[in-house]
């Protein structure tokens, strides 16, 4: 609880280790076939909107490896300047897509995180950041 509530970073701690054991494993892996890679993600950075307009979010996922992806999208509210939630669509979909709250101001940012996860040995992540900007 008391981290939940004075550390608004979320915990990436499984993704960050899991990172590490994949590039231990690429050191020591003779070939790239043998090893994780991260996912891919592509897709804009940065949209802007108007209070109520809908937005697409059209990324696109991949994995060199092709491993199975999960998809997840969130709201980044530390480091949004809305901070009341918000929700994506569907958060299971990489293309969805995404309403501006009513009562956004102008000027006001909000942060979504697309996550991507493989089923690989360790499991990976990629993260894609997206700064929604009020108009």
């Amino acid at each position: 609880p008391w981290v939940k509530e004075h550390c608004p970073t979320p915990d990436f701690t499984a993704p960050v280790f899991n990172s590490l054991a994949a590039r231990l494993q690429w050191s020591i892996t003779p070939s790239y076939e043998a090893a994780n890679h991260e996912p891919v993600i592509s897709g804009p950075l940065s949209l802007s909107g108007k209070p109520g307009e809908s937005l697409g979010l059209k990324y696109k996922t991949s994995d060199p490896d092709g491993d199975a992806l999960s998809i997840n999208w969130w709201h980044y509210a530390s480091a949004s300047s809305y901070k009341d939630p918000v929700a994506v669509a569907d958060p299971a979909s990489a293309s969805t897509s995404f309403t501006i709250p009513a009562d956004a101001q102008p000027g006001q940012t909000i942060h979504l995180i697309l996550e991507a996860t493989d089923d690989g040995v360790p499991q990976l992540n990629r993260y894609h950041r997206v700064i929604v900007t009020v108009k």
